[in-house]
């Protein structure tokens, strides 16, 4: 879409039917009265879906992830499928804009946390749930504690410590739950305003 392309950092636009064009709309401004049907569709972009608990964060310009941080605790297993319930998959930072998010998410909210990284298809090589892809060594060198992974009996799920090791990662067993968290993660969709001042997804 034309549209998108053109106006994909904006929060929203408007497409108008007479003219075939494009305005940049407000930023999530419900409060307004909505276009009518016969003057043309109001687009929000980068929406995250409230009744799943997810709240947009964006990590730079052009790029919006949708974050849902568990308020309970539970092993590998649990947390994998309460993320695809809720359409989404487990938080991987495959990135230093998404490590240094995850870093700003344990900062709010203390605690231990599993992450979307096992190695349970082979021994020793560690994947990212999202893509299958394995860690980078830009991502490697800062991810693990000192002498992590130590690829103990059955660890094959990371966890990362409290914010005093610097959110660092050790390898746990994958069915360990005890305070343990977990951050889901998903892209925005994009949805249109209608003039019942409703979400259209």
């Amino acid at each position: 879409m034309t549209c998108l392309s053109t106006f994909e950092d904006c929060y929203s636009f408007f497409y108008q039917n007479a003219t075939k064009t494009c305005t940049p709309g407000l930023a999530l401004s419900f409060s307004a009265q909505p276009p009518s049907p016969s003057e043309g569709t109001l687009y929000l972009a980068n929406v995250c879906d409230q009744s799943q608990e997810f709240v947009n964060v964006r990590l730079s310009a052009g790029t919006t992830i949708c974050v849902y941080v568990s308020g309970t605790t539970g092993g590998y297993n649990i947390a994998k499928k309460i993320c695809q319930e809720k359409g989404s998959h487990l938080y991987g930072v495959q990135t230093l804009a998404k490590y240094q998010l995850f870093r700003d998410i344990v900062t709010m909210y203390p605690g231990l946390y599993l992450l979307g990284l096992t190695d349970l298809a082979k021994e020793g090589t560690w994947r990212w749930d999202v893509d299958g892809t394995v860690v980078t060594k830009e991502i490697w060198d800062i991810l693990w504690l000192k002498g992590e992974p130590s690829r103990g009996r059955n660890q094959d799920c990371a966890v990362a410590y409290k914010p005093d090791t610097k959110n660092r990662f050790n390898d746990v067993q994958c069915s360990m739950r005890t305070y343990i968290n977990f951050i889901c993660e998903k892209y925005p969709t994009l949805g249109s305003w209608d003039n019942k001042r409703s979400m259209v997804l």
